[in-house]
């Protein structure tokens, strides 16, 4: 567990340096998609790191993919190992899926939290932790204020305001779509760790299944099916 936190960590302090070096140097480049845009093209023109300057390159600030304001009263929860999210930048800030499945907003110059999402109680029973995904997504309205972070988290898409992490209560059912429900075949469950893709003003989401088989996995013809969905990123539809 250690190992892999530790790695993102790193990763992340790096994307900090380059958080505050563009912001030293007046270069209002963020990094708003999982693969820097909807093509996944994974090119930033951010320049002050270079071969001449890496040497140079100090961490400014660490946090954990588990932070402590996260922490405050669980004691009895195992969070994910598989610490594999790319953080959003946008607005001075980034966004994370943390250790828990959750979303979290860091302060990009600093790292200190500014908000999470916590899940509702299911069942009767408290949220512990869902998978965690390999990133969030983000969406405004070029007409508006308004800006959210789009995540699965386990199996719900949610809604989360950018700013203030308060979900959309009129997005989904209070907030959140049951990814379970509208397949053409029906299935009982859904499981997601890749980033939702925000394509104009719809949510892409994909669906995880198999056709090989192992001794832990064995594949059927009654797998899950490979639909793949849209949802207006505003109500959820």
């Amino acid at each position: 567990m250690h190992r892999a936190q530790s790695r993102f960590v790193v990763a992340f302090a790096g994307l900090g340096l380059v958080a505050v070096a563009s912001a030293t140097h007046a270069q209002d480049v963020e990094w708003r998609s999982y693969g820097s845009d909807a093509a996944g093209t994974k090119y930033s023109p951010l320049d002050q790191i270079d071969r001449d300057t890496i040497g140079d390159l100090q961490i400014v600030w660490r946090q954990s993919v588990l932070p402590e304001a996260m922490r405050e009263g669980r004691e009895d929860f195992t969070p994910s190992v598989a610490a594999q999210n790319t953080p959003l930048m946008a607005d001075g800030r980034l966004y994370i899926s943390s250790a828990l499945g959750t979303v979290a907003a860091l302060d990009a110059t600093t790292g200190e939290v500014l908000w999470f999402d916590t899940p509702p109680d299911r069942d009767g029973e408290p949220f512990t932790r869902v998978r965690q995904t390999r990133g969030v997504a983000w969406w405004d309205d070029p007409q508006s204020d308004d800006a959210r972070v789009l995540a699965v988290v386990g199996s719900y898409l949610v809604a989360l305001n950018a700013r203030t992490g308060e979900r959309y209560p009129d997005f989904g059912d209070g907030g959140e779509v049951d990814l379970t429900q509208g397949f053409d075949r029906p299935w009982e469950t859904f499981s997601w760790g890749s980033p939702p893709l925000v394509v104009g003003d719809i949510v892409v989401i994909g669906s995880a299944m198999t056709d090989v088989t192992n001794p832990n996995m064995p594949a059927m013809k009654e797998m899950p099916p490979g639909d793949v969905r849209g949802f207006d990123v505003r109500t959820g539809e």
